[in-house]
Order: structure tokens, then sequence, then C-alpha cells
């Protein structure tokens, strides 16, 4: 499940609703709900610090890959595997002189070249933005994106769970139409600051 990235409270704030009025309560959890959602998958990155295992293809003179799920929780095991035939299970791990690992990007620095091949490199580590939703909403500009969004969705009258509202001219009612709703533009700036922006080949398993 993922975290939420803002608060009821926050949204009614936004919304000028009265904080005693409980009208819009169900509607605005499932929005937060489901924005906090799609923005995680946007980013490619975990909002709840949580173990990770990680699969990569390897080319040659590779010295280096990117974990996802970054900032890398350091307090917490990291165990690197490198087999021609992927036999991970019976692999001794890779000695941690051997390797580094920058915490906030998720680079991983190897002392000298790995065994190449398709998913003969795996990676078990911690990882995720937040411990848990309270420190996940004190990243200020990142709540305050979501916050938005919530509240710019729900003034439209959007359903809980992405789908575009659009007024039926004939009636004057709002039905629901198929297809995720655009991110606004002040949202997407700040989600895009989060956005892992480089490519690397890896296959992941939770």
């Amino acid at each position: 499940m993922t975290l939420p990235a803002t608060t009821l409270a926050a949204v009614k704030v936004t919304l000028k609703v009265d904080a005693g009025s409980t009208t819009i309560d169900a509607d605005v959890n499932a929005l937060i709900a489901a924005v906090s959602k799609r923005a995680e998958r946007y980013i490619g990155r975990s909002f709840e610090v949580t173990a990770q295992t990680e699969t990569f293809d390897v080319a040659r003179r590779t010295r280096s890959v990117f974990l996802t799920h970054c900032p890398v929780d350091l307090a917490q095991p990291v165990t690197i595997k490198n087999h021609i035939r992927r036999d991970f299970a019976a692999t001794p791990a890779m000695s941690s002189d051997l390797y580094a690992v920058n915490a906030s990007t998720g680079r991983v620095y190897f002392e000298s070249y790995l065994i190449t091949g398709p998913d003969v490199l795996q990676i078990a580590y911690t990882g995720g933005l937040s411990a848990d939703a309270a420190a996940l909403q004190a990243i200020v500009d990142l709540e305050y994106a979501i916050r938005r969004q919530v509240a710019h969705e729900y003034q439209r009258r959007l359903t809980p769970g992405g789908k575009a509202a659009v007024k039926s001219r004939s009636k004057g009612t709002v039905v629901a139409a198929e297809g995720e709703v655009n991110w606004l533009q002040s949202t997407k700036d700040v989600l895009n600051s989060y956005k892992i922006d480089w490519i690397s080949t890896r296959r992941s398993n939770k």
C-alpha cells in the first residue's frame, strides 16, 4: 500500500472546507490514496522505505549501477551477488570492500568489472523516500504538490481512482470518462524533481 503524501485536513484547508464537516471526507481520502499511488508510480520510487531486491543485466566494462528506491538505508544490510548462471541462492555475497553505495543517488560503484550477461547481478537492500506517512508528509514541496492535485481533482468532481469527469451537455450532470487524469503542471514539475532520470536495465522483485 502506498503511503499518503498529504492529509485530509490539509486538503480541506486548500479547498476552504470547514474542518468539522465530514461530507467530503470519504471522497477526498480516496483521492489522496489514488493520487499518491499515481505519483509514486510516476517517479518510479517507493514512498515508503522497504526491503527491495533488484536484478540487473550487466554489459561489458560495467563499473556501476543505479538502485531505484533511493535514498538507500545504509544502516540495513546491502547484499550483492554476481553469478554467470544466476544461481543467487548458492552464491556468496560480494565482500563490502569491493563496492561502495551512494545512499542519496542509489549509485553502486564496483572496484572491478563484473561478470556480464542478462540477470547476472542481484542487489538486495532497503530504500525509499520515507519511513512512514508523517515523514513523507513532512517533505514540504511534495506534500503541497499532491495536496493541490487532490484539491484540483476534487473540484473537478473526479471519481476516486483517477478517471476524468466531464459534464453531460444534455443533462448537466457529471459522469466519469475513461483515462487517467493529467497532472497539474506545478505538480508535475515537483514530481519530476523526484523522478529517476537515468536509464538502467533491471527487473525488480519486492
